[in-house]
């Protein structure tokens, strides 16, 4: 019986599948200070690898296509396409932007949408092929919000949105072909709307002067909730970005809203829902935070001060460090799964719920 066990058990064994050479890792790709990209694990830690942009200015917007192997970021008046597995730049286009800002990329890889930037009064946007980082056309300005700052696409692609440092509108366009069509105001929010984030049914939106955020229908285009940030134990203090909130997101599973409180270096938990939003929880963060996302299991949350905090405890677990072991505290934060060196699917700079 001993013997026909054991050589029940070996067979089995020489029919099992063999383990994967290179199993799918998570990591994030996150944009330093100059020059660098760094390759990330998902829970942090030091960098395993980096890739030379060669940027001299802070990157504004930062994109990835695993298929092609591309990675897209813009910074000053530039946009740089890069190919991340021959590790070189492949074109660099400078545009009247100032800068050149938070910038998309189609689903299909095929387009670019970059805003004219915070700086220029009038706003414009500019649509790039992403194979060569040409212009296609001229710059779209019909129903562009002046100092255009951040662009967000809806998953499919053909819906955009776009927020401008000097208008209280969020301005919707459809997308098609190679061009945008203006379909709509969104608003008006109490100032000029900072980042925000787009749910099924409704909008996040930051606003300049706001602590907290405010609730856009969808369907009626209107504000329909202002929510407040809940007290704080410290005094505020200015924030870089010259407003008191900058960031937000919803988690994968679009059940928790995520706000940046600037002014008082923490993060607030809110119930992600249509108006009420009850506030879940508050973690403290570095000096002055302006951005966040998350892995894309949910499992890990990402300031741009460069903590690694996890959801569900709501507690640091870590810091995504350069190859030094030094913090990389960045905005520009993309979550991306490889197969060896081989990049395999990638997310995005926003905080979004999975589509």
């Amino acid at each position: 019986m001993k013997a026909a066990a054991v050589g029940a058990l070996l067979c089995a064994l020489l029919m099992a599948p063999a383990p994967a050479e290179n199993p799918e890792q998570s990591a994030l790709l996150v944009a330093g200070r100059r020059h660098q990209v760094h390759l990330i694990p998902a829970g942090g830690g030091r960098a395993v690898d980096s890739f030379d942009l060669g940027f001299e200015e802070k990157a504004r917007g930062m994109c990835v296509d695993a298929t092609r192997q591309r990675l897209y970021l813009s910074a000053g008046a530039d946009v740089i396409g890069y190919d991340l597995a021959a590790r070189q730049v492949l074109w660099r286009t400078t545009l009247d932007a100032r800068p050149a800002d938070r910038l998309e990329l189609s689903p299909d890889g095929s387009r670019l949408f970059v805003p004219s930037g915070f700086a220029l009064g009038p706003g414009s946007l500019f649509i790039l092929r992403a194979a060569d980082g040409q212009l296609v056309g001229t710059p779209q300005r019909e129903g562009v919000p002046g100092r255009a700052h951040n662009a967000l696409l809806s998953h499919h692609g053909r819906t955009l949105w776009l927020s401008g440092r000097a208008s209280p509108w969020l301005s919707e366009f459809r997308v098609e072909g190679d061009a945008v069509q203006p379909v709509r105001q969104l608003g008006p929010c109490a100032s000029s709307i900072r980042p925000f984030v787009v749910g099924p049914r409704v909008i996040y939106a930051e606003a300049d002067g706001l602590s907290g955020f405010q609730v856009l229908s969808r369907e009626s285009g209107r504000v329909v909730a202002t929510i407040a940030t809940p007290p704080a134990d410290t005094p505020a203090h200015p924030t870089h970005h010259e407003c008191p909130c900058h960031g937000v997101g919803l988690s994968p599973d679009g059940r928790e809203l995520w706000l940046v409180d600037s002014e008082h270096d923490r993060l607030v938990v809110f119930g992600a829902s249509d108006a009420a939003c009850p506030t879940l929880g508050v973690i403290g963060v570095g000096n002055d935070p302006g951005w966040i996302n998350f892995s894309p299991d949910g499992r890990y949350v990402y300031p741009s001060t460069g903590e690694v905090i996890d959801r569900h405890s709501r507690r640091v677990v870590g810091s995504l460090q350069d190859a030094a072991g030094r913090v990389v505290a960045s905005e520009k934060i993309v979550p991306v799964r490889l197969q060896g060196r081989s990049f395999r699917w990638a997310g995005r700079q926003w905080g979004l719920p999975a589509p």
